[in-house]
């Protein structure tokens, strides 16, 4: 089931360009989240899996300058729908995957970065330190 924090779900087309979707089965931290993200001028999908993040993505491959993927969710985790995300996009160009884990076990973080994400942070997250990450990983790299 897909939920919609945000209360006027349809979008403009500029808005989508600073769209990202949230893969988390905690509603209090999408809540938080949402909020920050908010706050910073972006808008927000929420998904409670890594099966709806895959079938969101599938839906709408262009839509999100991001993805938040929690790696410990039910019916199919982050390392997962990574993989998935991966696999569906792999001659287009890769959308950012930001891991947020909650273990600080480095085999843990290895496996985000085989499954595809970009970067990770650990949960609970300071909310500038989530901005400063989102911003440098959406950001044009500089040659």
């Amino acid at each position: 089931m897909t939920t919609h924090l945000n209360s006027n779900n349809s979008q403009s087309s500029s808005d989508n360009c600073r769209q990202i979707l949230l893969a988390d089965d905690d509603l209090s931290n999408a809540m938080i989240t949402e909020h920050v993200l908010q706050m910073n001028g972006y808008s927000l999908k929420h998904v409670l899996n890594g099966k709806e993040a895959v079938a969101a993505f599938q839906q709408e491959p262009d839509a999100y300058v991001l993805i938040l993927m929690d790696v410990q969710m039910p019916e199919m985790d982050g390392i997962e729908a990574t993989r998935t995300i991966r696999f569906l996009n792999r001659s287009g160009a890769a959308v950012p995957i930001l891991g947020l884990t909650a273990s600080v076990l480095q085999e843990d973080i290895q496996l985000c970065y085989e499954a595809g994400m970009n970067a990770y942070m650990f949960k609970p997250y300071d909310p500038d330190k989530l901005m400063n990450k989102i911003r440098e990983l959406i950001s044009p790299k500089k040659k």
